[in-house]
């Protein structure tokens, strides 16, 4: 197990492993799986939590949004929060149309919205440029689009 999750016998200080959070989900499923007897402590029992079970975080779409999310689409904005808390980032791979523009923008108008400085950076194709600005535009015109192509 120890080299599996990229730690090193010197991590194991009284019987506990202190290793990267990347890890915690290759942990979890190992115990699910019976491979491994593992206790685990609050903040990691609510980590696992809090990514498998996003909705339950219970965050307010900010008011700066001005759309309603359809409810998968405020999981997937929760599901976004809920990673940048622990500082872990993931994709919204959902079928196209379905509205992955709109719940990655409220996730930067939340955290936009706590702190005026954030600012963010959207790689898409350039055909999609306009796209994006537009989308911003509408549904949250209080934060600025700068584009960048060439």
């Amino acid at each position: 197990m120890i080299e599996k999750i990229g730690t090193n016998k010197g991590s194991i200080t009284n019987g506990k492993i202190y290793t990267s959070i990347d890890y915690a989900f290759y942990l979890s499923q190992a115990a699910d799986e019976g491979l491994y007897d593992i206790e685990a402590d609050k903040s990691f029992t609510a980590l696992i939590e809090e990514i498998k079970h996003p909705e339950n975080a219970e965050l307010k779409i900010p008011s700066l949004i001005r759309a309603d999310l359809r409810p998968y689409q405020e999981v997937g904005f929760e599901w976004l929060s809920s990673l940048a808390k622990y500082y872990l980032g993931g994709i919204l791979a959902d079928d196209m149309g379905l509205g992955k523009t709109l719940q990655a923008i409220t996730y930067m108008a939340n955290t936009w919205k706590k702190n005026k400085n954030a600012t963010f950076i959207v790689v898409c194709p350039s055909s999609l440029l306009y796209n994006w600005q537009d989308e911003i535009e509408n549904f949250c015109p209080e934060m600025s689009v700068v584009m960048i192509f060439g």
